[in-house]
């Protein structure tokens, strides 16, 4: 069957045209896979699905290494074994993801080729993959359909189910997702994972005690859902019940109290999702239980600045920065902080401080042309910025880092050509094409005088009432000039 795929056309032109671009695959991973795949189909001592799950966690390793053809080749070779849907909607995700990469017109041809290979292969796992891969391009009403097809084939398919139940949910259609899951749940009342869908509807519906009995339901039927666990918490905090949601965790982490690993893994998780009262308590567990570790301090401070408390965060770090003198955490995130807040002397201290320790730190060196740039000494600014890409002349983040600058000091002519370098490191390279439409937005738009006027206004009454307070960098008036664009020119009236 396998030769009658189109994916397979594909991957035999790509072994001749694109496999160059994979170092690991050319410098020896290509003979070591074929010599596998070779011994396995001539093995009886494992089963078809033995060797199969074997390939397949291979591949998982390349693709985590960073190797997508030598992924995309261990696949295949699971695939002259057995066919396995599964298997095929996977290296469309690789190759998906490969072209999308590297910029060339190959995207739409692997669409075309899964829309042929879906004839072939009716199968959940080849339309759930399909409607994913719509997802990723966008295409948002396709991926409904391609969906609702694919129920009307199997119309209890969990994945396929959950996928769109989500779907609606991110296109903020909740009644339409609520009447899924409830449809199915009819059939299939004890289904986990469309129980933690309908827990987290309900949770950013805001009805908290319905989403705490669903997570609690959903951890009982399956205690391997982590994510569930760690919602639970969440859930009593929005209750404004902490005590119950501190409680929780403590009962939760028992035989991982001195963990200080598991500790920073839930600070972290709660810190991504905003429950930030959580994530100071995990993470003040952490350093408890290990005190010298210049991440966790790291991690902390971030989350007392993203509660708003910046001279909490400050003073934390600072208090620490004698302890991890020899590593450029501490320093590096105090820059960053003192940069946001426009002390532009002790920015430039604790940056160039991390630098003594990372010296050959791009990012850093550009966070110090930053610094020099806020300050208004723009030859400092361009020296560091060049220094930075004579680093790594190859490194596209490099250059849209610098770009990120030049945007937030209003410079669109440098940004843009700082975006297109890195293009032509990596055509397509995903934050340079979203910088360029970025500032493609910006061009439409117009300064509202009127917009200007409401800012400065309070600021020239203040200064002729004496009660402006002094500005530590020096400026008497401030206005941010992203808050005054407009799409049409104030009217002459």
């Amino acid at each position: 069957m396998e030769r009658n795929l189109e994916i397979f056309k594909i991957w035999h032109t790509m072994q001749f045209l694109d496999v160059m671009s994979d170092l690991m695959y050319m410098m020896g991973d290509r003979v070591s896979i074929e010599n596998l795949i070779l011994q396995l189909r001539a093995d009886t001592r494992y089963s078809t699905s033995e060797k199969i799950a074997y390939l397949s966690m291979k591949a998982i390793e390349y693709k985590r290494l960073g190797s997508p053809i030598a992924a995309m080749h261990t696949l295949f070779g699971a695939c002259q074994i057995a066919v396995h849907p599964a298997i095929i909607a996977e290296i469309y995700h690789l190759m998906f993801s490969y072209y999308r990469h590297i910029g060339t017109g190959n995207v739409d041809r692997v669409m075309k080729a899964l829309d042929i290979d879906l004839n072939v292969l009716k199968a959940p796992e080849m339309v759930r993959c399909k409607a994913q891969l719509q997802i990723k391009l966008g295409e948002y009403t396709a991926a409904e359909g391609t969906l609702m097809e694919g129920l009307e084939l199997a119309p209890l398919d969990q994945s396929l189910t959950k996928l769109l139940a989500e779907l609606y949910a991110g296109l903020k259609q909740v009644e339409k997702a609520e009447e899924l899951i409830d449809a199915y749940l009819k059939k299939k009342s004890k289904d986990a994972p469309i129980l933690f869908v309908k827990a987290k509807l309900a949770f950013n519906k805001g009805d908290f005690d319905s989403a705490l009995n669903l997570f609690k339901k959903v951890s009982k039927i399956d205690k391997s859902n982590l994510e569930c666990k760690l919602l639970i918490p969440v859930a009593y905090q929005q209750k404004n019940e902490l005590k119950h949601a501190l409680q929780f965790i403590n009962e939760m982490m028992v035989n991982k109290q001195q963990d200080d690993k598991s500790w920073r893994n839930i600070g972290t998780y709660y810190s991504n999702i905003g429950a930030l009262d959580l994530a100071v308590y995990a993470l003040e567990k952490a350093i408890k239980y290990n005190a010298n570790e210049p991440e966790y301090v790291r991690d902390l401070t971030l989350v007392y600045s993203k509660k708003g408390d910046i001279d909490k965060a400050i003073g934390f770090a600072e208090s620490k920065v004698r302890r991890f003198k020899k590593s450029d955490r501490i320093a590096r995130i105090l820059g960053d902080l003192y940069l946001g807040k426009h002390d532009y002397d002790k920015a430039e201290m604790y940056t160039k401080r991390a630098l003594e320790v990372k010296p050959n730190d791009p990012f850093l060196v550009i966070m110090l042309g930053d610094v020099f740039y806020s300050r208004g000494d723009h030859q400092k600014a361009e020296e560091e910025f060049k220094r930075a890409i004579e680093m790594n002349k190859s490194n596209p983040e490099i250059n849209v880092r610098v770009a990120q600058v030049y945007l937030k000091v209003y410079d669109f002519d440098k940004a843009e050509a700082h975006f297109k370098a890195a293009i032509g490191m990596i055509p397509n390279y995903e934050p340079a094409v979203k910088g360029l439409k970025l500032l493609e937005y910006l061009s439409t738009k117009k300064v509202s005088v009127q917009k200007l006027y409401d800012q400065l206004e309070p600021q020239f009454k203040a200064l002729a009432s004496d009660e402006l307070p002094p500005s530590k960098d020096g400026r008497v008036l401030s206005v941010n000039l992203l808050d005054a664009l407009v799409d049409e020119p104030d009217s002459e009236e």
